[in-house]
């Protein structure tokens, strides 16, 4: 387990391409592989051993292909599906923790920030236009009438 203590005072360790990750990084992305891989073992132990399970029974086939399902297949979707999940999720925090991932996120951050002030500005320009566009020709008929009707005083 990863104390807080061991995040903050994370080294760095210099890669071939120039990018450089921490040092808790890098542990995330190990046990992530590892996790997949255990994974992977437990989908192959669990359809063995469900297959020779169905194989051995003395039931019918219907009997043996539900055992199949219920012994071999469920659990090695369940293993496979646990084992990916867990792979997936210590990818994205080793990546989270990642310098150059941090870097980049803040660039991202600041981009998206300066697209949705634009993007609000230009709503704001293009609402004014709708609703000049929208009253347009009320204004006109409005303006036409005063021009046509004197006025009686």
């Amino acid at each position: 387990m990863i104390v807080e203590e061991d995040l903050s005072n994370a080294e760095v360790t210099p890669r071939e391409d120039r990018l450089q990750r921490s040092r808790v990084a890098q542990e995330l992305a190990h046990w992530g592989t590892f996790s997949y891989q255990l994974a992977l073992l437990f989908v192959v132990l669990c359809l063995l051993a469900g297959s020779a399970f169905a194989a051995f029974t003395p039931e019918p086939l219907g009997q043996r292909l539900m055992s199949l399902v219920f012994v071999a297949f469920l659990p090695a979707f369940a293993a496979y599906s646990i084992g990916s999940l867990t792979f997936w999720t210590l990818r994205g925090v080793s990546a989270i923790y990642d310098p150059a991932c941090m870097e980049l996120a803040s660039v991202c951050e600041r981009i998206t920030a300066r697209l949705l002030v634009r993007a609000r500005r230009c709503c704001d320009k293009a609402w004014r236009v709708f609703i000049f566009g929208a009253t347009f020709p009320v204004r006109l008929t409005a303006q036409i009438l005063i021009w046509l009707i004197p006025s009686a005083a």
